[in-house]
């Protein structure tokens, strides 16, 4: 069975909200289309048409990033993501039962980032986080600095964060419950992001390789310590280790092919630096020529990477 959360959880106001703004937009538009081009940016006005801010509208509005620290409206894509991590322990029931499940959620909170108050990290039509923010060290992270000098690095900072919040509180709803030990969970993201919030992971050609050092995390049947591991690992991993110990020998039904990592020590791995991503553009039997990094070893040690490629659909001893 599957759902779709995504609104599930929001007010009925923010939606009737939402839905009136929308019917304006659309009567806005036809204006818009009527009135000579030079005045068309002025009056779309990033999609506000100009209409004039209150609490109601803010709701049902993207936020406006004043600054780093302060902000006003909540984005109503943000606040469905935010929802549905917030009522977590709502959804479902704890049974006892002699039956193996399987529970695959996707949530989009880290692509909608919102800055948020702090020191809880909740959401609010009016941000101001000057006084926490001054009051407050450096981040760090695994010692490495973490820079959150621009609005960017800082929305995303705040979405990372409260999807772990959230997320620890449903941990701690399955301890309660009975079910975290006896429970396998994967935390896993399918890219990092170009922030350029950690210096180690920018090369010497400012290349910032953040994207590819997504979330990755593991908490295995009874597993209580926390464990950090620099073996090279991809998302791509995720089947093997879900299925690690429960499933012999293994098979996508999809390819009828083993579920193996063997494949990524097998040879030398490359990562395509590419920003063709949308499958309407990048949609051939190849990608699109573009530059190719390979790492080893350590990949805080910037002399690990090396540009094996600067325009190619593979790197050269690839193809």
């Amino acid at each position: 069975m599957k759902y779709y959360t995504g609104d599930k959880f929001v007010g009925n106001d923010a939606v009737k909200l939402s839905i009136e703004k929308n019917k304006r937009n659309f009567f806005c538009f036809s204006l818009l289309k009527s009135m000579p081009l030079f005045t068309q940016k002025t009056i779309y006005n990033d999609g506000g048409y100009n209409q004039a801010n209150n609490d109601e509208d803010m709701i049902s509005s993207e936020q406006n990033l004043i600054s780093p620290v302060v902000s006003e409206g909540i984005s109503k894509t943000f606040m469905e993501s935010y929802s549905v991590l917030e009522n977590l322990s709502n959804i479902g029931s704890i049974v006892e039962e002699d039956v193996n499940t399987f529970l695959l959620m996707a949530n989009d909170i880290t692509h909608e980032p919102m800055l948020l108050q702090g020191p809880n990290y909740v959401p609010s039509l009016k941000v101001d986080n000057t006084m926490y923010e001054d009051s407050q060290p450096k981040r760090i992270l695994n010692g490495r600095i973490l820079k959150l000098e621009k609005g960017s690095q800082m929305i995303h900072y705040h979405a990372n964060m409260v999807a772990m919040i959230q997320l620890g509180k449903w941990f701690d709803f399955l301890r309660k419950e009975g079910v975290y030990d006896n429970t396998r969970i994967i935390l896993v993201s399918d890219h990092g992001s170009r922030l350029r919030s950690i210096d180690e992971l920018i090369l010497s050609n400012k290349a910032c390789m953040s994207s590819f050092y997504p979330l990755l995390m593991i908490k295995d049947f009874g597993s209580q310590d926390f464990t950090v591991s620099d073996e090279f690992m991809t998302n791509g991993d995720v089947p093997t280790m879900a299925v690690d110990g429960i499933i012999d020998n293994p098979v996508n039904s999809f390819t009828g092919k083993m579920i193996s990592s063997d494949e990524k020590t097998a040879h030398n791995q490359y990562i395509i630096d590419s920003e063709d991503w949308e499958i309407n553009v990048n949609n051939g039997n190849t990608f699109l020529p573009a530059k190719w990094y390979s790492v080893h070893g350590n990949i805080w040690d910037k002399k690990n990477w090396k540009i094996v490629a600067e325009e190619a659909v593979l790197p050269l001893d690839e193809q």
